[in-house]
């Protein structure tokens, strides 16, 4: 059966960061900040915030930024610290010009990858006073995301969960950024309501998902165990998605669930619009046409797999394809197939087959070679394989040895009886040939 691999596992949390941290640098003349927008929930479950006044910032303090600012345009991120550091050297610095300090050094550190400095400098931000409320949401935001980043998951789901208390407008990304931080964390059904939450939302706008939210979910109800989840997960995503990996999960969650008509089904459908590119995939969609009583459509994707160099040439695959052909009565095309199988198996079983084969399209000679071949490599019933042989020799008029082998199968109790009934037939049909060559005889003298 078709393994449930990969895109099940665990995913790259930090691979799934639900947008890309936006830590602008802030344009110091304006001061502008803008929180997310996107469906709002009810103001009535917010909890209420007092109006602030933000200090206004001094004329000295707007250079210090701008100077540093501008060294930050350039690259020059050791001016732009030595710009900062004046300002923190600065005496009676307001909250606001505080925080502002702070938020730059923060952006550098996050430009130079120094993330845990950026952390830092960003609470140092969030635990100035009078700050305007949009501006202290988005650095919770910010300080959320890069705890993310460094996978300190705990800490980036306490400053998320702090962001979401005062969100007026929570978008879809930020409850898919929840619930990755849950998955990351193992808390696969508390990462589960804000993906799907997201989605809801995102439908209700009229706008199409992320695929890789669809994938988040799914793999959350997998970690779970919850396979008809996943099953419907899947469903809605080979519709949307056209992907051979998802037909084939969908078709391995239909298995592990033993719904094996809509595994064959959903195989047939990938294999029609060209998704089954591997042999391994083709073996399969086979198996399940043979197990599915419809051996014709096994034998022809086993044939096109062969003729297109997919299907790996052993035993088991040549085995499969005379199975299949055997099944559909088309038993001269089963016989090269079954010889390659028969060539390359350690016993004589497969022989034993072919021997049965030749019978059905009476090459009784050809029966009796399979047969012997079979029964010299070995095999559990050569009772079985004697009465068989014994009716092969008796179909090419070897009687003699149709009986000495019958006499041979008569040993084995189990076949005893059906061996003796044929050794009886040939007595009394070698008694009347022996009459009829001695009747003859008489009448030509």
């Amino acid at each position: 059966m078709i393994k449930f691999l990969t895109t099940l596992g665990r995913l790259s949390c930090a691979g799934l960061l639900a947008g890309a941290i936006v830590f602008a640098m802030p344009v110091v003349s304006t001061f502008e900040f803008n929180q997310t927008t996107a469906l709002a929930q009810s103001n009535d479950e917010k909890p209420k915030r007092k109006t602030r006044r933000t200090p206004a910032m001094r004329e000295q303090t707007f250079k210090r930024l701008e100077k540093a600012q501008e060294a930050q345009t350039l690259g020059d991120y050791e001016g732009a610290f030595a710009e900062l550091a004046k300002l923190k050297r600065m005496r009676g610095k307001n909250s606001y010009e505080t925080a502002m300090m702070y938020y730059y050094y923060a952006y550098i550190y996050y430009e130079q990858e120094n993330y845990r400095e950026a952390i830092e400098a960003y609470i140092q931000v969030s635990q100035q006073e009078d700050l305007p409320m949009g501006f202290e949401d988005q650095v919770i935001y910010n300080i959320s995301q890069l705890y993310f980043v460094i996978e300190d998951y705990r800490n980036s789901l306490l400053y998320l969960d702090r962001w979401f208390q005062f969100a007026e407008s929570p978008g879809a990304s930020q409850y898919i950024f929840k619930g990755q931080a849950h998955y990351a964390l193992g808390e696969f059904e508390k990462g589960i309501p804000p993906i799907e939450t997201a989605i809801t939302m995102t439908e209700a706008a009229g706008r199409e998902p992320k695929e890789n939210w669809y994938l988040l979910i799914r793999s959350a109800y997998y970690e779970l165990g919850n396979m008809p989840r996943v099953r419907d997960i899947l469903e809605i995503m080979v519709l949307k998605y056209e992907k051979a990996e998802y037909w084939l999960q969908l078709a391995s969650i239909y298995s592990e669930l033993e719904q094996e008509e809509n595994q064959l089904a959903t195989m047939e459908v990938a294999y029609k619009q060209g998704f089954l590119t591997k042999g391994n995939h083709l073996v399969n969609l086979a198996q399940l046409f043979l197990f599915g009583s419809v051996p014709i459509k096994a034998a022809l994707v086993m044939k096109e797999g062969f003729d297109l160099e997919l299907i790996e040439e052993n035993k088991k695959n040549f085995d499969l394809f005379s199975q299949a052909l055997i099944q559909s009565k088309e038993y001269a095309d089963a016989v090269v197939p079954l010889e390659q199988a028969a060539e390359l198996s350690d016993d004589g079983e497969l022989y034993m087959r072919l021997g049965q084969v030749f019978m059905e399209l009476d090459q009784w000679e050809k029966a009796v070679g399979a047969l012997v071949n079979g029964i010299d490599k070995g095999i559990r019933r050569s009772d079985t394989a004697l009465l068989q042989l014994g009716q092969a020799y008796y179909n090419i008029e070897d009687l003699k040895n149709a009986e000495k082998t019958f006499r041979q199968a008569a040993k084995d109790k189990r076949s005893r009886n059906t061996a003796n009934n044929w050794i009886s037939f040939l007595e009394r049909e070698q008694d009347r040939l022996k009459r009829l060559a001695e009747g003859l005889g008489t009448t030509g003298q």
